[in-house]
């Protein structure tokens, strides 16, 4: 039996030294590949991003959003000091939701995707105390329920809903409903206004007010729904004019985002002078 556990204990080891060495590998292939900097810059994002992954895998978190990033960053010529700051931002994120599952002990919800949308959620700026309060409300119930607080949370937030107002709306509706369908109705609601060409904005501004004033998510609904009616007779917006929000800090039309997140910009902070980053970046401006 002894010698079981220790040949289990064995294989988790050199399973996670492969994966750290994986990771880093590609780090440094990805890196090594990249023409668009010259050999000083090379070696700054080679030393400081092996850094962040090695403190992610130590904390026992997967490195493949980061790596996600590094590429993207690479291949819009971002200058190296803005991509770190940007890799960094992320890291942050990532530990920070880590801290939040752990601290609410919802272990049934450790997987990646929960724990990215979590993380991107705290990179918009969302209040990491309604993020809790939301989740901490559901744990009484089931792993399920608070997943879905969670993925309605990275939703509304990825329609253009204001982050802090997005928080706000999740966790109002965890103090009302055990249903996760009812979440899930009122998100719909909201991503059919915005396919018909009505801001988002909007309706969600109307539902955290209906939100405020009843316990009723029928009542909400009917509320809502009667809102958009109206808007709908007097539209203010064309049709299929939506917002779309892509990765925190970056844009599909290669300006850097405003809101939350580290922007991935070419031109935005210039390094503090020091021995350890190149004096002068690679990378060309996002046209």
């Amino acid at each position: 039996m002894k010698n079981r556990f220790f040949f289990i204990f064995f294989f988790l080891i050199i399973l996670l030294l492969n994966t750290t060495v994986f990771a880093q590998d590609e780090v440094s292939l990805l890196i090594s590949e990249s023409e668009n900097y010259p050999p000083e810059d090379r070696e700054y994002l080679l030393d400081r991003v092996s850094e962040l992954v090695n403190e992610l895998q130590q904390k026992g978190l997967e490195s493949d959003t980061l790596v996600l990033k590094l590429k993207e960053g690479l291949h819009k010529k971002v200058r190296p000091y803005n991509i770190v700051k940007s890799l960094e931002k992320k890291k942050d994120s990532l530990l920070e939701a880590q801290k939040i599952l752990e601290e609410i002990n919802l272990s049934g919800i450790h997987d990646e995707e929960t724990l990215n949308n979590i993380a991107t959620s705290i990179e918009y700026s969302v209040p990491t105390d309604l993020i809790k309060s939301a989740l901490q409300q559901k744990v009484a119930q089931d792993d399920k329920s608070a997943k879905k607080i969670v993925d309605s949370l990275a939703s509304l937030i990825e329609m253009g809903i204001q982050p802090q107002q997005a928080g706000v709306i999740v966790n109002q509706f965890a103090s009302k409903s055990n249903q996760s369908k009812d979440l899930n109705s009122l998100t719909k609601i909201i991503e059919r206004a915005r396919l018909e060409g009505i801001d988002p904005q909007r309706i969600a501004t109307k539902m955290e007010e209906a939100l405020s004033k009843t316990n009723s998510i029928a009542m909400i609904e009917m509320e809502v729904q009667g809102f958009i009616a109206d808007i709908k007779q007097k539209p203010t917006i064309k049709s299929g004019q939506g917002i779309v929000i892509s990765s925190p800090g970056i844009t599909s039309s290669g300006v850097p985002g405003s809101e939350g997140g580290t922007s991935l910009s070419p031109s935005s902070e210039t390094p503090a002078s020091g021995s350890n980053i190149p004096s002068q970046e690679g990378g060309s401006p996002l046209e």
